[in-house]
């Protein structure tokens, strides 16, 4: 059986970091990591069947979430999507604009990020059973967002 694999798009190393280690730890997925939308693409090209979710961050500066959107309807190959942004219309924007791109679009994340939420939305699109208990998850959700904010 293989594992899974997350990809965790985001221009923030705090963000990117501390996303990894709870996706890590708490759900035993594989994590790759990109700093921007440029290399998430490029990490896609080569590795797009392997690939169970991306986590994608709405505003980075090389290139943003709404960017990747195009370029992903364009190439056709997509994981299924969960967008993340502390702007509430933004996240409404790109998930309409995925739905008409006919990209396989999970959820919204608002910034701050709940880890609950998180949890949830690893666990429906990848189809994995946390091998963790909820309230182990709670305690780890919990932990990790006294010691690092998620924040925009």
């Amino acid at each position: 059986m293989r594992s899974h694999t997350v990809l965790v798009v985001d221009d923030d190393p705090v963000q990117r970091l501390l996303l990894s280690n709870v996706l890590e730890r708490a759900f035993r997925v594989n994590v790759l990591a990109a700093r921007g939308g440029v290399e998430a693409l490029k990490i896609l090209q080569r590795q797009t069947d392997v690939i169970d979710l991306m986590l994608l961050n709405l505003y980075m500066p090389d290139m943003d979430g709404v960017e990747v959107l195009m370029a992903l309807s364009e190439t056709g190959a997509s994981p299924p999507l969960a967008l993340m942004s502390s702007d509430q219309h933004m996240l409404h924007a790109a998930a309409m604009l995925a739905n008409g791109y006919g990209l396989p679009s999970v959820a919204t994340l608002p910034k701050p990020i709940d880890l609950e939420r998180l949890g949830d939305v690893v666990v429906r699109a990848v189809g994995i059973n946390a091998q963790l208990s909820q309230p182990r998850r709670r305690r780890l959700a919990a932990r990790a967002q006294m010691s690092l904010p998620i924040g925009a």
